[in-house]
């Protein structure tokens, strides 16, 4: 009898520690209350470590068996959408005209399925993230009036109708997504957002201009810029995902320029935040993309300071991508992606500032365009009740030297000294 009740009671133990398990992985245990995706190279890890790390969604490419990570953490990048059909004008001249959309509907329905055969996703059941990647039209820049195909015929005389039939198009895969693959907990396209990356273009215009120059905007994002009205393309999307990176090294290049990575990133989040209501993720990367420097590893202290001024700036969440993910994992990787999980440890400490539920509001002393185009120390801060969460850094100091930064919020000066380039991160009260 004694063998019996011990038998139980082990059981029991068992039970509850399985318990225990499938209620970290239904997400209600997250470390940091912010979605944050890793689509980065292999690790050596299984899924667990990932989530336990404060990871919330694992890319199916990114792990050696994708059947193990849960279903509401999946993430899947649904990219070669208009590639389908590789002599289409869509593909091959970024033409919104002429496709043969029956073709590309079957193709994109195979692609669909073989992802919800390949990755086990439940069709009763909400299956994490999935991004479309489509990247397929001109920019305002490099249209013309009049772009002519001789051998098909077409012809752009209408600049505007270009751009509502190219925002017809992007709805398209969109459109077949949501009506009969619509398992996703969250859906959104790669970099269509508001207000499209730039970086040298970020000096050209005010911080106000920015945020009212109808210009600006993305044509497949808006229909109407001045009456805010959306295209279905972007309205059926759940958030809105810039994409910042970082394009010079220091072998290469003065600090001053390198070490504008910073406000360009702050930029991309805080002038589309300025001009959508939907949630801002922000795509980082370990890499850098510049000619000279193309995929050279970054360094842990702009991983670092990524991270954290990526959710200082109100982003709602963060997708470390890499598109090399099977290369073969280097210490120096490793060592970013403990950069990378450190952060956000760093700042689960103060968690409530990220709460959906909280009532928060954000202090930007200066706008991102302004940061970009002076060169000035970047001071962020979340206020939740009568304390201030405030990051500082300058990225242009030379190390060890003092900078004396003084914070004015309600007729109140509160003076702080950082030192070098090094990240200041602090709750204070107010």
């Amino acid at each position: 009898m004694k063998n019996q009740i011990n038998f139980i009671i082990l059981i029991f133990f068992i039970l509850s520690g399985c318990a225990k398990k499938a209620t970290f992985y239904n997400g209600s245990h997250r470390m940091f209350p912010k979605d944050i995706v890793y689509s980065g190279c292999k690790l050596n890890v299984d899924t667990k470590w990932l989530l336990d790390k404060g990871i919330s969604h694992i890319d199916v490419l990114s792990i050696t068996e994708p059947i193990n990570i849960p279903l509401n953490s999946k993430y899947i990048l649904w990219s070669g959408i208009s590639h389908e059909i590789k002599d289409s004008p869509w593909n091959s001249k970024r033409l919104p005209y002429g496709n043969d959309l029956k073709n590309y509907r079957k193709r994109w329905i195979d692609r669909l399925s073989f992802y919800e055969n390949r990755y086990k996703l439940q069709p009763t059941q909400k299956n994490g993230i999935i991004v479309l990647d489509i990247e397929a039209k001109e920019t305002p820049e490099n249209l013309n009036f009049k772009i002519e195909d001789a051998s098909k015929g077409f012809s752009i005389s209408d600049l505007n109708n270009y751009k509502s039939q190219m925002a017809s198009l992007y709805f398209q895969p969109l459109r077949l997504l949501r009506e009969d693959f619509n398992y996703y907990d969250k859906v959104s396209s790669y970099s269509d957002v508001p207000i499209e990356r730039t970086f040298w273009g970020i000096s050209e215009l005010s911080w106000e201009e920015w945020q009212t120059n109808n210009k600006n905007y993305n044509y497949v994002v808006f229909k109407n810029v001045k009456n805010n009205e959306e295209t279905l393309f972007y309205s059926n999307l759940d958030f809105a995902s810039v994409s910042a990176y970082y394009f010079y090294s220091p072998k290469f290049h003065s600090k001053e320029l390198v070490n504008k990575y910073l406000s360009y990133l702050l930029f991309q989040i805080e002038i589309n935040k300025s001009w959508t209501n939907k949630p801002v993720y922000c795509y980082l990367t370990f890499r850098f993309q510049g000619q000279k420097e193309y995929n050279d590893l970054i360094s842990k202290e702009m991983v670092k300071n990524s991270v954290i001024l990526t959710f200082m700036a109100g982003a709602d969440g963060l997708i470390l991508h890499d598109d090399l993910k099977n290369e073969l994992i280097t210490t120096e990787y490793n060592g970013l992606v403990d950069e990378f999980t450190n952060s956000i440890k760093m700042l689960s400490r103060y968690s409530k500032y990220f709460q959906k539920s909280n009532k928060i509001s954000y202090f930007q002393p200066e706008n991102a365009r302004d940061l970009f185009t002076n060169n000035g120390i970047i001071v962020r801060g979340i206020i939740s009740g009568n304390k201030m969460l405030v990051a500082i850094i300058n990225p242009f100091a030379d190390k060890g030297v003092v900078s004396k930064v003084v914070l004015e919020y309600n007729n109140k000066k509160i003076p702080i000294e950082i030192i070098g380039d090094e990240l200041y991160l602090n709750e204070i009260n107010l």
